[in-house]
């Protein structure tokens, strides 16, 4: 009797700490980005900060080759929640979730620029249905593959203020 409890516990504690230790850690080979105190999110190896910078809001960019990978805090300037698909947008996909317990939205679509497809993943953080975001949240490809990583930058989101 005395070893099937033994065994319980085990399991239980094993079980408990490879679910803290998981929800703890960064992804491997990603860097942790510190957005100025605000919010933390990670990204793959081998994107590259730009010099952009907002005057009214903060804001940043990073690139690895083609592929962009922007970020926008504060009242944004996103569309309403009646105009958000457009006509040109192709493949659309969205999707309700919570990202660190907030409110959002996560679309994808494709569209063609200049003779040639590029695959956007935008998130929107708070109420999109009003017009109200908080944070915005976007990476633009010519990878369809990219689609899956844009979705693990943005559950890498985490608040730091309320």
């Amino acid at each position: 009797m005395k070893s099937i409890i033994l065994q319980v516990i085990l399991v239980f504690l094993i079980f408990s700490l490879t679910s803290f230790k998981a929800s703890n850690t960064q992804i491997s080979g990603w860097t942790k980005i510190d957005a100025d105190g605000r919010f933390s999110f990670c990204l793959p190896a081998g994107f590259t900060k730009t010099d952009m910078a907002g005057v009214e809001r903060y804001l940043g960019e990073y690139y690895k080759g083609t592929t962009r990978f922007f970020f926008l805090w504060g009242d944004t300037a996103s569309d309403a929640y009646s105009d958000r698909r457009q006509p040109e947008m192709q493949d659309y996909e969205e999707t309700e979730t919570t990202i660190d317990g907030k409110r959002a939205n996560i679309r994808s679509y494709s569209e063609v620029k200049n003779g040639k497809r590029f695959y956007r993943v935008e998130l929107d953080v708070g109420d999109w249905k009003n017009a109200r975001i908080t944070l915005y949240m976007d990476l633009e490809s010519n990878d369809p593959r990219d689609i899956a990583m844009a979705k693990q930058i943005f559950n890498s989101v985490k608040f730091l203020k309320p």
